[in-house]
């Protein structure tokens, strides 16, 4: 009698070499379940997330909500500038704003706007009524010395004939912050800021408390704490471009060359540490 063979078949051989083939490409294909599971561990068996969130989150999600926020990432760019405070103020461009790669926040990745230093200005929707009690916000990369970055106007086009709560770089590349109450009132850094790198300036203003100067989250020059009222000058806030005859240290044309990000307005005063960790958010 024949004693059956010991060795598989062909059929069983192929059918083992399907396994092997089909449990290495469970273990290959991303998403795969089954294939097998890990535990990121450090010697207090936790596990971490990075610190720091993007500036789009931080605005956000932060409080108080900007009056208006323009990210100017628009791509693009057209001749508005999206608001995304929730409040639908849309700001209008004149001139010819290009859209950047630059990222004026580092784990924002949507780009900048480009302003050319010769026509290109954002301007707020609605006029404003005197603010006595309000900050102002805006990141900016820049090689120029001087330039406009934000402030109030009473026309939404040309120079204007009444004009202040400015916040501009000087001939020297240093920001200056400043009201008109009987003369310019203003708060300058020691440091110049047009060196090609992106810098987070922002600038608060009370009647009661005065005025305060952040550059890259940190306050700069002498805080004006003499209680002062800026002149009644009901108008625009103007990006980029605004008129600045008569004021310390302006440059013309006062058109703003470089880039421009995170442009806000509220209407109060933002504590010292809500401006650091905007400006942490970004770096």
């Amino acid at each position: 009698m024949n004693r059956p063979s010991s060795r598989p078949g062909p059929s069983r051989v192929l059918v083992s070499v399907a396994t092997v083939v089909v449990s290495a490409v469970m273990l290959l294909v991303p998403g795969t379940w089954s294939a097998f599971t890990a535990k990121v561990t450090n010697s207090t068996d936790t596990a971490g997330v990075a610190t720091g969130d993007s500036c789009a989150w931080t605005y956000a999600t932060g409080t108080p909500t900007p009056y208006f926020l323009y990210p100017l990432s628009d791509n693009p760019v057209g001749t508005t500038a999206v608001d995304t405070s929730g409040n639908r103020r849309t700001a209008t461009y004149t001139g010819t704003p290009v859209h950047s790669g630059a990222n004026a926040c580092a784990r924002d990745r949507d780009g900048s706007t480009t302003f050319n230093g010769t026509n290109t200005l954002l301007v707020s929707p609605t006029a404003q009524s005197s603010p006595q009690v309000f900050t102002l916000e805006i990141w900016f990369r820049t090689s120029t010395a001087g330039g406009y970055l934000i402030g109030l106007n009473n026309s939404a086009t040309g120079a204007g004939g009444s004009y202040d709560r400015h916040l501009y770089l000087n001939s020297t590349g240093q920001v200056t912050f400043g009201i008109y109450s009987g003369g310019t009132r203003t708060v300058t850094s020691t440091a110049s800021y047009n060196n090609g790198a992106w810098h987070h300036a922002a600038a608060t203003f009370s009647s009661t408390a005065g005025l305060t100067l952040y550059v890259d989250g940190q306050s700069v020059g002498t805080p004006i704490t003499t209680a002062y009222t800026a002149e009644n000058n009901t108008g625009y806030w103007r990006i980029g471009y605004g008129n600045l005859s008569g004021w310390p240290g302006s440059a013309t044309p006062y058109y703003f060359n470089g880039q421009l990000g995170y442009a806000a307005y509220y209407t109060s005063v933002l504590s010292a540490s809500t401006i650091a960790a905007h400006y942490s958010a970004g770096i």
